[in-house]
């Protein structure tokens, strides 16, 4: 599983620094790649010598942690460190890159506890420079870390709870491991007491006296375990009757637990959430339920209120006491993405609620009115580009509309603005040409490249565009070229066409010709085009 889940492909944008070896020497110069999830995935160039990474930019943000002033977050293959100070906006100072996708972050004394599969440790003293100073093998597929004191516990999926000894941070050692019957989902701790969730179900409760002996002193069922050949969400759910409006066949389906005093709270995929009292650890019992969350449910509590982001209910603010009659205060639909949400981290600072969720990125929620929640800041990032281009120290990038990326420092690109426009993009001078195959080609004046403005239009149907002025050259899905005049950018004018035979999927221009590619080849005279009739 540790394997499968390293190759898995992150969509971003990546600068890097190409080094071309010609027989007169070495030339050095900028590549700016699209999509390129291999270099950013291997950590390393796909030749070795060829590519060496400068920069990085998106992923899906799966985990957040606030230690102080700084945020800290996963961006797919990086920890990104934002400066907190302003709480509904937050700055990023740092982006660190790693080998694999990023599942959770813990905070504790200057070091931030990362895991990847493995676990990573960074010195976070100056936060706007993390190091990273020791990393650790994991004999599973390490998904949630806590940190306490000198120990640091993993939830290692397939290989149980793994207790690391940090007391040199530069030199972890496993001080010892559990493995229950099933995959360990998540990690809390609480004095002696660690409590560990298992196989989207039970919850186990070792005592951790001596951290190098753990002791396991009970257990609690709080979830539902499938029968065997009973598929998910078939009706059959034990208690709970089916809820059509809950995705089948989730994956990860875990168990997600939260600690407040002597109550923990667990959220599953079918029973939503349970409270139990854990005030003798070795006697746990569920005091009382609450019928919601679904799909990968997260949990959070602040004071008297349960927060619960869910995949379908997006978010329910429950006030939990008394326990045993938790009641609904609030709801957020958080995500412009309706239904498509997908929530893997939460936590919460004072009456902020920051949420990770990787198709919705970092959404930021104030419940200081628990009925009427609202999001009050985000972060976000590249997900899955399109087309690139680049024109100075600004990059243009086509994903679900144009996102602006300063790249002045090419180590720490930063998305700084967007803008609702899709498709192929062009940069020439001033101006930015988008072209999509249903709207046609739209041209930007981005002389303030931070804020382009919209000029004029045309309808071309097309996917590849070449600009060469006063002309711009298009072609896609269908045989003709089309040639538009683009020397006024608020009039653009089709001027002409060329019937090429065959679909178009590739132009250049090399003045007084213009090459195709497809299934036909062809030369054209480059002479000011005509309206054809």
């Amino acid at each position: 599983m540790k394997e499968t889940r390293r190759r898995i492909a992150a969509e971003r944008i990546c600068v890097a620094e190409r080094r071309f070896v010609w027989p007169s020497g070495l030339w050095i110069s900028a590549l700016l790649i699209a999509g390129s999830s291999t270099v950013v995935a291997s950590m390393a160039c796909p030749v070795k010598g060829h590519f060496n990474r400068i920069g990085s930019l998106g992923g899906s943000v799966t985990a957040v942690e606030i230690e102080g002033s700084h945020l800290y977050a996963s961006e797919g293959f990086h920890l990104t460190v934002f400066d907190n100070s302003e709480a509904t906006k937050p700055k990023v100072i740092a982006r660190v890159p790693f080998p694999s996708l990023l599942q959770d972050i813990d905070v504790e004394n200057e070091t931030a506890f990362v895991v990847d599969g493995d676990l990573r440790i960074l010195d976070v003293s100056d936060p706007a420079s993390p190091r990273c100073i020791a990393s650790l093998v994991t004999p599973g597929d390490a998904v949630h870390v806590k940190a306490v004191g000198s120990s640091v516990y993993v939830a290692d999926s397939t290989g149980g709870l793994c207790i690391v000894d940090v007391s040199v941070p530069t030199i972890p050692r496993v001080r010892a491991t559990y493995v229950p019957r099933g995959e360990v989902d998540d990690v809390e701790v609480q004095g002696d007491n660690v409590f560990v969730a298992v196989d989207s179900n039970d919850i186990e409760i070792l005592s951790v006296a001596d951290p190098s002996a753990p002791v396991r002193v009970a257990g609690i069922e709080v979830g539902y375990r499938l029968k065997k050949g009973e598929e998910p969400n078939s009706g059959t759910e034990g208690s709970r009757p089916a809820d059509k409006s809950l995705p089948v066949n989730l994956s990860p389906v875990s168990l997600d637990i939260s600690l407040s005093g002597s109550s923990l709270f667990a959220v599953d995929l079918y029973y939503g959430l349970r409270i139990v009292d854990i005030s003798e650890p070795t006697a746990p019992v569920i005091v009382g339920s609450y019928l919601g969350g679904g799909g990968n449910s997260r949990v959070t509590v602040v004071g008297e209120y349960v927060v619960i982001a869910s995949r379908v209910r997006q978010i329910e603010i429950l006030k939990w006491l008394p326990p045993q009659d938790p009641v609904l205060v609030g709801t957020l639909d958080y995500s412009p993405l309706a239904d498509l949400t997908d929530p893997r981290d939460i936590t919460a600072n004072g009456s902020l609620i920051y949420l990770a969720d990787t198709l919705s990125d970092l959404s930021i929620v104030d419940i200081a009115a628990p009925e009427a929640p609202d999001t009050v800041g985000s972060y976000e990032t590249i997900g899955s580009p399109w087309h690139v281009d680049a024109a100075g120290s600004v990059a243009y990038v086509d994903e679900n509309g144009l996102k602006i990326v300063d790249v002045s420092n090419p180590a720490l690109p930063i998305l700084v603005g967007s803008m609702e426009v899709s498709g192929n993009l062009v940069v020439s001078g001033s101006t930015a040409y988008s072209l999509d195959g249903e709207s046609g080609l739209q041209m930007l004046d981005v002389r303030d490249p931070l804020h382009p403005t919209a000029l004029g239009n045309v309808e071309t149907p097309g996917f590849h565009i070449v600009i060469s002025p006063p002309y711009a050259y298009v072609g896609g899905e269908n045989p003709d070229l089309q040639v538009v005049d683009i020397s006024n950018p608020n009039s653009p004018t089709a001027r002409g066409t060329f019937d090429s035979a065959w679909n178009i999927n590739g132009i250049d221009v090399v003045h007084p010709l213009v090459y195709l590619t497809g299934w036909y080849y062809a030369d054209l005279d480059l002479k000011p085009a005509q309206s054809s009739s």
